[in-house]
């Protein structure tokens, strides 16, 4: 490419690479592989790439248009457009790693990363790997006599696991009628991942066959769960695989030469359940934090949603807050873990609506907190960093936001979006924080509480670009309100979390992207910002007409992008102190 560059060579870029402008800079979009950020002479080089003219002339021409050094001007300009043939931009050039700095036109490159398909599938050989079964003895994964087995990765605390259970025994003897063996498999802690299916089994009264493996043992590294596989006696995949907790079921089904019977209502309607995200838990999902004593079932906007809970109490407040939608459906799984320490007890005992100088009566778990000591959890099924809170309206509040995004999928206006980020709210303006931040839970929100900053108890927050705000939302799903306000109504204010961010709209002050690096925040150019932020952005089909909305946003000057650079945890928290409080009225930037 480089000797190509000297001279004669004449690029043409590639149709479908488009240009977005972006203030005085412009962003060259490739689909969903690259987002580079070009400056105005960047951008004026790539406008004038037409196939015809050589990297010669056009250095002759910027040279006297600028009244600049020919070869200087020569030399930059070969640079940068052997840096586009390096990046696939242009006709005939195929993309290579090169990611030096400083090039002519180029002020960043920030790129959108694709997480690679699992390498086992129709074909492979799963090897002869054993495990333990649940009395600890040896157990092979492949059948020693040479049968076919329905190999399942599966984990108890995979809430989408649980809701293949009931289906998966049912068909167990027609998977064995027709010569198909069906094993569990479960990969990590082998202790504790027995404990955990003992107690699962106890709990649902169905004992599949399992055998435990430890991670390095594991035959589908970095395949979530439930995912399935039919093997012959040598570990070949003989068929294609099924992931999720839809198409697990449906393979076994096929196999075993069965239908699948749909559950319907008295009324005849079909019953749904929630299948967010494929229906699948990483691979490495643990217990959320809690001690989950039992499920339970409710039929909302026409799904039956299963629900962990710590307590009877915690149900019945449950209960409460969706009246008269429980249901009994060992088939729902967990898609979502709830815990009321305390609270949930009081609140049971004295009712909605009490008094304010009424106390509970009712009976406590043992050395369970309570009141504005208690630790309340909300957890979704997927592994996500689960909401930890004094405040329990703050729970019930997160539920209902999940809720909504899971369930109802509401049309936003023209101009708002959904994104991937955490959002905090602080003096009534709002900051978007990368959802990265929240590895460093629990400590996040006390330190973000001492800043006067609150978390905002959704997963995807909604943005209105036109405005640049963040727009909270009320709940949807059908729900008895004052069952909110009245776990809320007697908390009183410490130092460690905020009170909840009502339903409103908050400026958006900046919205930020974490790098790793000397420590520091750096203001990000409007170009650079859209670049870097694109991909977080739900619903997406034409990354460049969404570049161009968000460059928009910060171009407009009200909404700043920012970089926050830390290298240890300690400088992580100094930059994002740095980062939230800082405001564009205060100075010219970070």
């Amino acid at each position: 490419m480089t000797s190509e560059v000297e001279g004669s060579y004449a690029p043409l870029p590639r149709p479908d690479v488009r240009l977005v402008e972006v203030g005085d800079e412009a962003v060259l979009v490739d689909g969903w592989d690259l987002a580079m950020v070009l400056n105005a002479t960047g951008a004026l080089i790539w406008r004038r790439l037409d196939g015809q003219t050589t990297v010669q002339e056009l250095a002759r021409h910027l040279a006297v248009e600028a009244g600049a050094d020919l070869d200087e001007v020569a030399r930059d300009v070969a640079g940068f457009v052997d840096r586009l043939g390096t990046d696939g931009v242009l006709e005939g050039c195929v993309s290579r790693p090169h990611r030096d700095e400083g090039e002519l036109g180029v002020h960043d490159e920030p790129e959108i990363e694709f997480v690679p398909v699992p390498p086992v599938g129709f074909g492979s050989v799963v090897a002869a790997l054993q495990g333990m079964d649940r009395c600890s003895a040896p157990a092979p994964l492949i059948d020693p006599d040479g049968g076919h087995r329905l190999l399942v990765k599966w984990n108890p605390h995979c809430g989408y696991c649980a809701a293949t259970v009931r289906t998966m025994d049912d068909l167990r003897p027609a998977l064995a009628a027709a010569g198909v063996d069906l094993l569990l498999v479960c990969i990590g802690d082998v202790e504790a991942m027995q404990q955990a299916a003992a107690s699962e089994a106890r709990a649902t009264g169905i004992d599949l066959p399992l055998v435990f493996a430890s991670d390095d043992v594991d035959p589908f590294p970095g395949v979530g769960t439930p995912s399935a596989y039919h093997v012959d006696g040598d570990g070949t995949v003989v068929s294609p695989t099924a992931h999720g907790a839809e198409d697990v079921p449906a393979l076994a089904a096929t196999l075993a030469g069965v239908g699948l019977d749909q559950r319907t209502e008295d009324d005849g309607t079909v019953v749904r359940y929630l299948r967010r995200r494929g229906g699948m838990c990483p691979s490495d999902i643990t217990a959320a934090p809690g001690d989950w004593t039992s499920t339970r079932v409710y039929r909302i906007a026409g799904h039956h949603i299963g629900m962990r809970v710590d307590a009877e109490a915690t149900g019945a407040v449950l209960d409460r807050l969706f009246p008269g939608a429980r249901v009994h459906d060992d088939r729902a799984g967990h898609s979502y873990s709830v815990s009321l320490p305390g609270a949930a007890t009081s609140f049971v005992a004295a009712g909605p609506h009490r008094s304010t100088g009424s106390q509970a009566a009712g009976p406590k778990r043992a050395g369970a907190p309570t009141g504005a000591r208690a630790l309340n959890v909300f957890a979704t099924t997927g592994g996500a960093i689960p909401l930890r809170t004094r405040n329990p309206g703050r729970v019930l509040r997160a539920l209902l936001a999940q809720l909504d995004d899971d369930l109802l999928g509401r049309a936003l206006p023209t101009g708002s979006v959904r994104v991937m980020a955490r959002a905090v709210v602080i003096d009534g303006e709002a900051v978007l924080l990368p959802p990265a931040v929240d590895g460093f839970a629990p400590r996040l929100q006390p330190v973000l509480a001492c800043m006067g900053a609150a978390l905002v108890d959704v997963t995807r927050p909604v943005v209105d670009l036109a405005t640049g705000s963040l727009v909270v939302e009320p709940p949807m799903v059908d729900h008895d309100p004052a069952v909110v306000a009245d776990l809320a109504a007697d908390l009183r204010p410490n130092s460690s979390e905020r009170p909840a961010v009502p339903t409103g709209r908050y400026p958006l002050r900046s919205w930020c992207v974490v790098r790793v690096g000397r420590p520091g925040i750096t203001a990000l150019t409007p170009a650079a910002a859209a670049a870097t932020t694109v991909s977080t952005v739900f619903d997406t089909e034409d990354s460049a007409a969404r570049v161009h909305q968000l460059g928009g946003l910060f171009a407009g000057g009200r909404t700043r992008g920012l970089a926050l650079w830390y290298d240890d945890d300690q400088s992580f928290f100094a930059t994002l102190e740095a980062a939230v409080t800082w405001r564009p009225d205060l100075t010219e930037g970070p």
